[in-house]
């Protein structure tokens, strides 16, 4: 009866943030990053095409064939509506995961697990078709099996893990790392016979993947780059810099974790933690990766906003920026040299092995990568907070600051993605609507990063072009374009200043 309950405190909330959510999803009627490709895909699957085209790095199948009775269904534009969905049940696994292999409270489960949902990368990744949720879904999977199945040795988790591998293996590659971390796992914990069981699925997996799979020229030349390890700056900055991301979403846990996991040795992992704040910071160089600010890494999670260089111009700001990010990049550095602190004299981690070989395993693969994006360390955050809330129990004072934490992430993500929705919205839909009824060339049409993509650009022939700037910025490069149209983009509390997208047409 209590399972039921805590099940029943987990869907009902899940319910919840689905209905919220989905009030902004129904606006995603554009295509960004690279989802357009997977949106594509699916349409081919669905004609009886199930051929990757040669732009498609992950293996995707599976993510695919999933999509095809929801998009034959509601159609093709309303997959948003399916990533949301499996985005609300991975919310779910991980609470899942907190309630019984780690035997937490309904509370504390609840807020890690909504921690987890409203972080900025993982909303960002809600808005669209891109694989990470859909990958998520497996993994938490997988490792919610493998924990059962590592508590209980009943052979029906160890079956549900095998499953989750291999379904996590067609939607990304990097799906192989669960069972080598299996085998890992078992290996040091002396159990040969399921370690060679781990070994045996990632073997015939891997033998698949390179002799059998229809592997696509951008899977073929996106192969691990072993020269990224003679780059020490490079290798540093991703390392270090995702920590700074990690301890950065979740503050109040990484704080809790350090003083619960101490008791005498607490001045010395101060003095240890302040030895470490600076010495971490001397070899940071994450203008060798991307950005030299908090937050670092290029893609999708910037300072204005998501994907703030997709439309022409310099995006508007938010209130207190300056502000936020230099006192949060800060609090997160220090988050990090205090946890590393604490981890010297503690043995809390002990009990989460095969989190901290997956992680470590997964930093490693990221290190080869060619090029590193922020929206690989999502794979990251559940895994942390694993960690982290795995280890300790909160307390009433404990529970109160996460919940503060969580609502400050949560309006911050709602504000970006609100903002990021409604213009990227606009843009899609005005240049369309401008296509149709003007007979133009969609690539005459400067709009966003994903349309040029998929329409290509026109240079000199361009005749309208959405941007940031407002007519007394950036005269020189508009010129030859007059003002057409001014849209302003407002929601409820919104901290933008001046937030509007301009639209020009040119003159001659």
């Amino acid at each position: 009866m209590q399972k039921i309950k805590k099940k029943t405190w987990g869907i009902l909330t899940a319910l919840c943030l689905f209905a919220l959510m989905l009030q902004l999803t129904k606006h995603v009627t554009f295509m960004q990053n690279d989802d357009w490709y997977y949106y594509r895909e699916v349409t081919k699957f669905l004609a009886g095409d199930f051929v990757l085209d040669k732009d498609i790095a992950p293996t995707f199948y599976l993510q695919g064939i999933m999509a095809m009775p929801f998009a034959k269904a509601l159609g093709i534009s309303k997959l948003p509506v399916l990533t949301l969905a499996v985005a609300v049940l991975n919310f779910y696994l991980l609470y899942i995961i907190l309630v019984e292999p780690y035997k937490k409270g309904v509370v504390q489960a609840l807020l890690v697990a909504l921690l987890f949902f409203v972080t900025p990368l993982n909303i960002y990744t809600v808005l669209g078709f891109m694989t990470e949720q859909y990958f998520l879904l497996f993994m938490l999977l997988a490792i919610y099996c493998f924990r059962q199945y590592d508590q209980t040795q009943s052979t029906k988790w160890l079956g549900g893990f095998l499953l989750a591998v291999i379904a996590s293996f067609f939607v990304r590659q990097i799906g192989l790392l669960l069972p080598i971390t299996a085998g890992m796992y078992w290996l040091i914990k002396k159990q040969y016979t399921h370690a060679l069981k781990a070994l045996a699925v990632t073997l015939v997996l891997g033998l698949f993947y390179a002799f059998i799979f229809p592997k696509t020229p951008e899977m073929q030349g996106k192969t691990l780059d072993f020269t990224n390890l003679t780059k020490f700056d490079y290798s540093y900055a991703i390392i270090y810099g995702s920590l700074v991301y990690l301890a950065a979403v979740t503050l109040p846990l990484v704080a809790i974790f350090m003083s619960k996991s101490l008791n005498r040795k607490l001045l010395v992992t101060i003095a240890v933690a302040v030895g470490l704040y600076f010495a971490l910071q001397q070899p940071f160089k994450p203008m060798t990766v991307s950005w030299g600010e908090f937050p670092y890494f290029e893609n999708t999670w910037e300072r204005t906003g998501f994907m703030a260089r997709e439309i022409h111009g310099t995006k508007y700001q938010f209130k207190g920026i300056y502000d936020l990010y230099l006192h949060w990049d800060t609090l997160a550095k220090i988050g990090v040299a205090l946890l590393l602190a604490s981890l010297l004299f503690s043995g809390k981690l002990k009990h989460n092995l095969f989190c901290i070989l997956f992680s470590t395993g997964y930093l490693g693969i990221m290190l080869l990568t060619h090029t590193f994006y922020d929206r690989y360390v999502l794979i990251l955050v559940p895994i942390f907070l694993m960690l982290l809330a795995g280890s300790i129990n909160l307390g009433l004072f404990g529970k109160l600051t996460l919940m503060a934490f969580t609502g400050f992430i949560a309006f911050y993500s709602y504000t970006l993605a609100t903002d990021y929705v409604l213009a990227e919205a606009y843009v899609w839909n005005k240049a369309t609507q401008l296509t149709n009824q003007q007979a133009l060339a969609p690539k005459t049409i400067f709009a966003t990063g994903a349309w040029q993509e998929q329409h290509g650009t026109a240079g000199p022939e361009t005749k309208f072009i959405f941007s940031y700037d407002s007519p007394h910025i950036n005269q020189d490069q508009l010129a030859n374009y007059k003002l057409k149209e001014q849209k302003a983009i407002d929601y409820p509390f919104n901290i933008h200043i001046n937030p509007a997208i301009y639209l020009y047409e040119k003159t001659n």
